[in-house]
């Protein structure tokens, strides 16, 4: 049998912690849009993740990537604050 200790320092986060860090993540994402916004990409892009800002910057003109960072932005916000709202409920 395990004890206590051993099966909290294995569990990993709690639904709270990730709630938080998924509202972390979502501002981050939109203080990004904000300097996307401010001193906007200018082709050619490089790096891992190119591919994504060539759709934005092709499909959506020069601030298409800001509405990438917003669109990520709002998801993890609203995820957040639903996992963050569910986290409560579950206390025992």
């Amino acid at each position: 049998m395990e004890n206590e200790l051993a099966k909290k320092q294995r569990a990993g986060f709690s639904a709270k912690e990730r709630a938080i860090a998924k509202l972390g993540i979502g501002a981050v994402s939109f203080c990004l849009a904000w300097m996307e916004w401010l001193t906007p990409s200018v082709p050619p892009f490089t790096g891992k993740w190119a591919w994504t800002k060539i759709w934005a910057f092709e499909a959506m003109g020069p601030r298409g990537i800001v509405g990438i960072w917003m669109a990520l932005g709002t998801l993890l916000l609203a995820l957040g604050l639903v996992q963050l709202w569910n986290s409560g409920k579950n206390v025992d």
